[in-house]
């Protein structure tokens, strides 16, 4: 295991594009979890467009991001340490929203889903199988009201 956590923070509010000037890496100590939390290494991290509403000083739906703070964002990751006897070491689990851009995050089981490679691989549980396609499924069925036949 890495000696270090290694995390992108947010530098400046982008102004227009985005652009790697307003990011920094920096480099903390790894976490360590407490009871009724596991330390995850992130495996994949996600980068999708609600998050530019995160960099920006305007006030919006999603939480911000201030200059100096670790990206939010979800990610991917495997569960490294547990006090949590729901997990063990070696478990798969997705984080929607808290895990942030970085190596290691503490997180609570509240804030995660354990993933089974058996229904879908990894990545698969940022895309499809996470927030984006639940917001598809919604997309079609409640706002489209898609019938059998219409595709």
């Amino acid at each position: 295991m890495p000696d270090s956590n290694r995390q992108w923070r947010l530098v400046s509010y982008p102004e227009g594009m985005p652009s790697e000037s307003d990011w920094e890496m920096s480099e903390s100590p790894i976490p360590k979890p407490g009871d009724g939390e596991m330390l995850v290494r992130a495996i994949y991290l996600d980068v999708a467009p609600y998050m530019r509403a995160r960099i920006s000083p305007q006030k919006n739906y999603a939480a911000g991001v201030g200059p100096g703070d670790v990206m939010l964002g979800g990610a991917i990751g495997e569960v490294v340490h547990s006090n949590v006897p729901a997990y063990k070491p070696g478990d798969f689990v997705v984080s929607d929203f808290t895990f942030g851009w970085q190596d290691f995050a503490v997180l609570s089981p509240t804030v995660i889903r354990r993933i089974d490679t058996d229904i879908a691989p990894l990545p698969c549980w940022l895309d499809f199988m996470g927030l984006n396609g639940l917001t598809a499924y919604i997309g079609l069925v409640d706002a489209g009201q898609i019938k059998p036949g219409d595709t």
